[in-house]
């Protein structure tokens, strides 16, 4: 993992201005607190059994978010640009990591760690409305894959990321995303062969 100077990326302020007023300067003050992290393809962001005290914000690239569950990798999610790079049971309980985060390209990420996080939400509130409305979108996206996992069946969970994350299935082996879907690599194959 390779760390370039400090600053708040530009992409990333573009980002939260929209959730956020920021002025310059605030953004300006908060720049000290974050450093860009070059992960390189198959390196890890975080590994699962330690502790991390970091927050990543996905600029460029592609991270694949897994659990080990007896000997097997499963895929819980995929950050591309604009994701936010954390395991939340480390984050909010303080407990090592439960998860593997792993870039599938090279990816750039603006970090800040948990400590300066929690610095920025005492300065200034606006850090606090940005924290809540990105919790938020990633509640909604847990529990968009959690409805589709319960509810619907292969066919119509693979018809649905390919609708919602279709451009996924040009980055992502595919393996991943059977895995992700919850469906058997024989069943994936079966169902993408009849829709193609």
């Amino acid at each position: 993992m390779l760390q370039k100077e400090t600053m708040l990326h530009q992409s990333f302020a573009e980002v939260i201005k929209r959730y956020a007023p920021f002025t310059e300067d605030e953004l300006a003050e908060a720049d000290p607190y974050f450093r860009i992290v070059e992960v390189k393809k198959n390196e890890f962001f975080n590994r699962a059994g330690v502790i991390n005290k970091e927050v990543g914000f996905v600029l460029e690239g592609l991270l694949r978010c897994y659990h080990v569950i007896n000997e097997k990798e499963i895929t819980t999610e995929f950050l591309p640009s604009g994701a936010i790079a954390l395991d939340m049971m480390n984050y909010v309980k303080k407990m090592p990591h439960t998860e593997n985060i792993v870039a599938l390209k090279d990816t750039l990420l603006n970090v800040i760690t948990q400590e300066d996080l929690a610095l920025l939400y005492q300065k200034n509130w606006k850090w606090q409305h940005l924290g809540r409305e990105m919790a938020e979108r990633n509640y909604l996206r847990v529990e968009n894959r959690a409805f589709c996992l319960q509810i619907l069946n292969a066919r119509d969970r693979y018809e649905h990321f390919k609708e919602n994350e279709g451009e996924l299935l040009h980055e992502v082996p595919l393996q991943y995303i059977a895995s992700y879907l919850g469906i058997a690599p024989e069943t994936f194959s079966r169902i993408r062969s009849k829709k193609n």
